[in-house]
């Protein structure tokens, strides 16, 4: 599944898609290209346990299910605050995207080399 990615500002999306670019050409190394993301990128922000809790309850599912949709078994750890909490936002705004898809009824397709997870 492809995400959107978030931007610093236009000029940031024009400069990473031309280094991007660079990168599936092979000209760049991929050390080079992770330092663009780490410069262009916003960087997700980390939830309070109440707001994991409210975006759970907000999707009307139970912890479980919930937790499998971001493949982890620890949301209650993170609802309580016991869990580091920027894995669970990326692992969470990709399975909100794909229920948006699936509601929608289109299919997003998966990019495995710009796949955090992959």
């Amino acid at each position: 599944m492809k995400t959107k990615r978030k931007f610093k500002s236009d000029a940031f999306e024009a400069i990473h898609t031309s280094v991007e670019a660079m990168y599936n050409a092979g000209t760049i190394d991929k050390e080079t290209m992770r330092s663009f993301d780490e410069s262009c990128l916003v960087s997700p922000g980390v939830l309070d346990p109440e707001e994991i809790k409210a975006l759970r309850e907000s999707n009307h599912v139970s912890q479980p299910v919930f937790a499998r949709y971001l493949n982890t078994s620890e949301i209650h750890r993170a609802e309580v605050g016991k869990r580091c909490q920027a894995a669970e936002r990326n692992r969470a705004e990709a399975a909100l995207d794909r229920a948006e898809a699936r509601a929608s009824g289109s299919e997003l397709e998966h990019d495995a080399e710009k796949c955090e997870r992959c």
